[in-house]
């Protein structure tokens, strides 16, 4: 049941305790008596406040590297700059540097190995989709120019601009248009598959070294 707020109520409620007054105590009285100290629980949890080890010369080194990289994986989409080599060249510059506070061996191995699988693989399929079809060192270049210049044209001049430019140079040697066009089809499905490969090959190095960099330096702290 609710108790109004009756005059009655008011009576019955308890009357608040006077104050004591303490001026009278005595000063050596209180001093003799002292509080005692409680002692030190050594199962009590003190709060964990992280902190990093990672140096300023460190973090530079890190986004150097990262824009080279960058430059690599633009260099596997364009022609005629280093793509995965690059990227491979970068990670290890980067141990040179900061010596065990960079990439473990084991991953500078695989990014090696990968940069020199794609480099392989792109000269495989540019190499067959030439031969196949009868392309020659015109289409190949003319496939380049074509791939370099559909880039300002996405999606479709990316396959359009290699296809064209194969033709075009194939028909520029002296083939005529049927032979130009086979030929030229070779090129760009060579050249499309080998900058497909490295493109993939170029993220995931990337993806790799950037991952295991920071998650060392994550634990390190």
């Amino acid at each position: 049941m609710r108790v109004c707020n009756t005059p009655a109520a008011r009576a019955a409620k308890p009357s608040a305790p006077s104050q004591i007054s303490v001026k009278n105590i005595s000063s050596d009285a209180s001093a003799d008596k002292q509080l005692p100290s409680s002692p030190v629980d050594p199962t009590r949890c003190v709060p964990f406040i992280p902190t990093t080890t990672v140096s300023p010369s460190e973090i530079t080194a890190f986004a150097l590297t990262l824009i080279i990289m960058l430059v690599g994986w633009a260099g596997a989409l364009l022609p005629g700059l280093p793509g995965t080599p690059l990227i491979a060249l970068a990670a290890l510059g980067h141990r040179w540097i900061l010596g065990d506070n960079g990439a473990a061996t084991w991953v500078l191995i695989t990014l090696i190995v990968v940069a020199v699988f794609s480099a392989a693989l792109d000269f495989a399929a540019a190499s067959y989709g030439a031969q196949r079809l009868g392309a020659t060192w015109r289409g190949m270049v003319g496939a380049a120019i074509g791939g370099l210049l559909g880039l300002w044209w996405p999606p479709l001049g990316w396959i359009a601009g290699p296809l064209l430019g194969a033709i075009l140079g194939e028909w520029i040697g002296g083939r005529p248009w049927s032979e130009a066009g086979s030929a030229g089809v070779g090129a760009a499905l060579g050249l499309i598959a080998g900058t497909a490969v490295k493109v993939a090959s170029a993220s995931g190095m990337i993806l790799l070294w950037g991952v295991h960099v920071l998650w060392k330096a994550i634990n390190a702290a």
